[in-house]
């Protein structure tokens, strides 16, 4: 009987042997196949014309983000711009120090071009756009809007939320929507 039970644990034995032997097998293969794939990604993504892609974004978006566009301000033939845009900013009680202020595109008709006004800092700009409904309640400035420097992808994302956010305003009258990090909320 006793030797019958060495058998067997002998036998146990070897069948442990074998799989602890498999299963280093299948860790060490599975280890370095893993090694392969995160090397192989690591280089694809750490590519020098990605690198230079990423830091082009995120020098743009900082440069961006001390802009601010004015649109609506009358444009007189001889018009001191800083000045104009001085006085408008003035109405939101905010005295920014401005780095450069310029009107964009081409003169056509009546109508007065943007002007992009570029700050000192990130934070100025943010401040200013704060308080720039205050313009709402000035006279003479009720049509004067300003806006964060966005790009061409932004602006189009942002007209066609203002499209679905008109037409949810006409459908539903007794609710206030407006547009939240990129999204149509309901207003309380």
């Amino acid at each position: 009987v006793i030797s019958l039970q060495d058998e067997l644990l002998a036998e146990e034995n070897r069948t442990i042997e074998k799989l602890v032997g498999s299963v280093q097998t299948t860790v060490q293969e599975e280890l370095k196949s893993y090694a392969t794939v995160v090397k192989k990604s690591c280089s694809a993504s750490l590519a020098p014309a990605k690198i230079q892609a990423a830091m082009r974004k995120v020098s743009s978006e900082e440069d961006r983000s001390r802009n601010m566009i004015v649109y609506g301000l009358s444009e007189a033939s001889e018009e001191n711009t800083e000045e104009a845009v001085l006085e408008v900013l003035q109405h939101t009680d905010e005295k920014p120090r401005l780095v450069s202020c310029r009107r964009l595109g081409e003169r056509s008709g009546e109508q007065g071009r943007p002007i992009k006004v570029t700050f000192q800092t990130s934070e100025m700009a943010r401040c200013v756009l704060a308080k720039s409904a205050k313009l709402r309640q000035v006279e003479g400035y009720s049509r004067v809007y300003l806006s964060p420097d966005r790009t061409v992808e932004q602006r189009q994302e942002r007209k066609r939320l203002l499209g679905i956010l008109s037409e949810k305003r006409e459908s539903c009258h007794e609710k206030k929507f407006g547009i939240r990090r990129g999204a149509i909320v309901e207003l309380n």
